[in-house]
């Protein structure tokens, strides 16, 4: 797990615009759908965990909010929407 956090906190040093940036962004939407559809755990949950786990946000400002986490799930689960209609 150390690792994990570990390289996490080292993608976070690179400029916004790089591909480990994009890799962070991906697998924060990732873990934050696992965490909703997989684990069963509110937003607040998920919060406390990036916070406790002193996860950046994907902006780099500030601590995880309700309302960040709550945006970034509904824009996947938009995406997701849109290719399953795109596959009817």
């Amino acid at each position: 797990m150390r690792e994990i956090l570990y390289f996490i906190k080292s993608i976070f040093s690179q400029s916004p615009g790089s591909a480990n940036a994009l890799d962070y962004d991906s697998y924060i939407i990732d873990r934050i759908a696992v965490m909703r559809e997989s684990q069963n755990l509110t937003f607040e949950e998920i919060v406390d965990t990036f916070n406790n786990e002193e996860l950046k946000v994907i902006s780099g400002r500030g601590q995880w909010t309700i309302e960040m986490v709550e945006k970034i799930y509904g824009k996947e689960a938009l995406r997701k929407f849109k290719k399953f209609k795109k596959g009817s």
